[in-house]
């Protein structure tokens, strides 16, 4: 998991060039020449989402209670799959290496097919299509978010614009051995102080996606991995040397992946359970 750069779209001119795009249906003539109207407001709504993005209040944000048919014509403005939509994702997704990462970042195993609304669009349409509110995401991570967002005014999942990810670990894993299978359990924790407030998002945005359950149900690629890195490494290599290179090269992956990426930590841990090691290299 980690963070992903924030869009350089005005707000502003992105809105307007998403409204361009569209096209008035032959049942309703007028679609365009009536979002126009509701630009001035837009541009209200725009400017506290901007405020409070940099603030860090957007689970503050009061919904203006759009109803059909203006809310109707707001979220008719979003539509994954036009080319403004995804030249955005795109330009967010792109690493400081000029590299796509079209890993989900919410959750880390799938890809990117949807993007999520920050601030649900649902419940706040006039930000249906704030380049800032929108966030790469699979569809599993965005069904799962639905909603439910905010609590109290404080945020249920990690804004990965702007929530820096410490390089702190909070996700841990254990490793058993038994009946010729590894055993794997993924807990989260704070021992390392990590910010209060930021953990307990962090263990909000694990729980209600359901991160921790995700992850055991897809290590078996992990673990294949680890097994044919070391079936083809033995006899040119002595098991410590093919271990230290193991570890050395998912803690490579952690300073890119993030310093919790849970392939790593789990790559890690099996190769420190000594009996499935001497399983392994028996």
């Amino acid at each position: 998991m980690t963070n992903l750069r924030v869009s350089n779209e005005d707000p502003d001119d992105f809105f307007d060039r998403v409204l361009a795009s569209k096209k008035n249906s032959p049942k309703d003539v007028n679609y365009k020449s009536r979002v126009n109207t509701y630009k001035p407001n837009i541009r209200l709504h725009f400017a506290d989402y901007n405020h409070r993005f940099i603030s860090g209040s957007l689970g503050t944000t009061p919904p203006q209670g759009y109803v059909d048919p203006v809310k109707k014509d707001l979220l008719r403005l979003y539509k994954y799959d036009t080319p403004l939509l995804q030249k955005l994702k795109v330009e967010v997704t792109t690493s400081s290496k000029d590299r796509v990462i079209n890993t989900c970042q919410n959750c880390t195993i799938n890809a990117v097919n949807s993007l999520d609304h920050i601030l649900p669009k649902e419940e706040l349409s006039e930000f249906s299509v704030h380049p800032k509110n929108l966030f790469p995401s699979c569809m599993e991570c965005n069904g799962k978010k639905n909603r439910y967002w905010q609590d109290g005014g404080q945020l249920l999942f990690l804004n990965l614009y702007t929530d820096t990810l410490p390089n702190l670990q909070f996700l841990f894993v254990s490793v058993s051995f038994a009946d010729g299978l590894p055993a794997v359990n993924f807990t989260i924790a704070n021992p390392n102080g990590i910010d209060p407030l930021l953990y307990s998002i962090i263990e909000t945005h694990y729980t209600r996606l359901g991160l921790l359950r995700r992850f055991e149900m897809n290590t078996n690629e992990v673990i294949t991995n680890i097994e044919h890195q070391i079936l083809v490494s033995k006899g040119r290599l002595a098991r410590q040397d093919i271990i230290d290179i193991i570890i050395e090269y998912n803690n490579l992956n952690r300073s890119t992946l993030g310093f919790n990426h849970w392939k790593s930590l789990l790559s890690i841990e099996l190769t420190n359970c000594q009996p499935y090691m001497d399983a392994l290299f028996s």
